[in-house]
């Protein structure tokens, strides 16, 4: 049970865990619709759907941490499509930021 709590804790990288599940959500959401519709795309670009499409969460958390969150539509919109479309980059750079800050908190649970 040990092993499974801070794999989970991990994973998350102090992330807090119902905005990952959302944001998770709305990503998996998107990459069906996409997959659905593009019946003759070849591997490379469904391959990129589902990097993008894990990545997302942490590319849209980076995002929200990096600007303030404007509560506009067309802004959010524009932010989800940005953050889904380069995922592969902004995603990493997440990832690496939220490894550190997770590191040297001692215990994180959630920031």
């Amino acid at each position: 049970m040990e092993f499974m709590n801070s794999f989970y804790r991990w994973i998350l990288l102090g992330i807090p865990s119902r905005y990952f599940l959302i944001q998770l959500a709305i990503s998996a959401t998107s990459c069906l619709l996409m997959l659905f519709q593009g019946a003759h795309w070849g591997y490379e670009a469904i391959i990129l759907i589902v990097i993008n499409s894990l990545l997302y969460p942490y590319s849209i958390y980076f995002y929200h941490s990096a600007t303030n969150n404007d509560r506009s539509f067309f802004k959010k919109l524009f932010a989800l499509w940005l953050c889904w479309s380069f995922a592969f980059i902004f995603g990493p750079i997440g990832i690496i930021v939220q490894f550190t800050k997770f590191k040297r908190v001692p215990n994180a649970k959630e920031f």
